[in-house]
């Protein structure tokens, strides 16, 4: 489970972190906003490829272990309360009739 959740968190990360690096640099520059194309644009035309990958180990390093505690997480509580049963042992014997 925890490794479902920790490749969960890779794949993520892969996915979503360009717009996070938007975001980011989008709340760092409170004066003006921002245009998304333009700023990719000028990512790439000043830093290169390498621009877009500032910060990316600290979301990786964040996101892996999260996704995986979150997925542990959900699935135990999961598995133990769908064996909880809320009637009492009288409520159950009254609808089975005995």
């Amino acid at each position: 489970m925890a490794m479902s959740g920790a490749f969960a968190g890779f794949c993520y990360t892969n996915v979503a972190f360009v717009f996070d690096l938007l975001k980011v640099r989008a709340q760092f520059d409170k004066k003006k906003q921002i245009n998304y194309k333009q700023e990719i644009s000028r990512i790439y035309r000043e830093e290169g490829l390498k621009g877009f990958l500032n910060g990316y180990q600290g979301m990786l390093l964040r996101d892996f272990p999260g996704f995986a505690f979150y997925f542990m997480s959900y699935e135990l509580i999961k598995r133990n309360l769908s064996s909880f049963d809320p009637q009492t042992e009288e409520q159950s014997t009254l609808k089975k009739g005995a």
